[in-house]
C-alpha cells in the first residue's frame, strides 16, 4: 500500500512539474489551441458568412442599443456631457468549439453567451464615460 501511494504521489509531482513548465514559459495557449482548435488546416470554403455590419444585429455593442456592455458597478454615474469619446471594443475570440476555425454569428450559439459575458465584463469597464462599439 505504501508503495503505491509512493508512486502516486512521485506521478502527482511530476505531472505538476510539467504543467508549471507549460505556464511558465509561455507555451499554455499554444497548448489550449492544439488540443482545442480544429484538426485540419484553413479552409476558405469553410468560413462563417461574413457579419453585415450595417445591420445592428452584428454588433455587440452600439450606442443607443441595449447591451450588456452598458453594465456599470452601483454607484458609478455615466459622465456628463454630450461629447462622449467613442471606443471601439475588439472582444478575444468567443468561438471555443474546435471544429472549425470561425464561428457564424448565431444568436443562439455558445459563442453568442461568451460574446455577452466578455462585453459585461470586459466591455462595460468604459460605459461610464464612452460610447462603446
Amino acid at each position: 500500500m505504501l508503495r503505491i501511494i509512493k508512486a502516486l504521489l512521485w506521478g502527482l509531482l511530476i505531472l505538476g512539474i510539467a504543467a508549471a513548465a507549460v505556464v511558465f514559459t509561455g507555451n499554455a495557449p499554444k497548448l489550449f489551441a492544439l488540443l482545442t482548435g480544429p484538426q485540419h488546416g484553413w479552409d476558405l470554403s469553410k468560413k462563417a458568412p461574413d457579419p453585415d455590419y450595417a445591420k445592428a444585429a452584428f454588433w455587440a455593442a452600439l450606442p443607443g442599443q441595449q447591451s450588456l456592455a452598458l453594465m456599470v458597478p452601483e454607484g458609478v454615474a455615466a459622465s456628463p456631457g454630450a461629447a462622449r469619446p467613442s471606443v471601439f471594443f475588439v472582444h478575444p475570440t468567443g468561438h471555443l468549439h474546435g471544429g472549425d476555425w470561425n464561428s457564424p454569428l448565431d444568436p443562439n450559439s455558445r459563442t453568442e453567451e461568451n460574446t455577452k459575458w466578455m462585453m459585461a465584463n470586459q466591455a462595460s469597464v468604459f460605459s461610464s464615460c464612452c460610447d462603446i462599439y
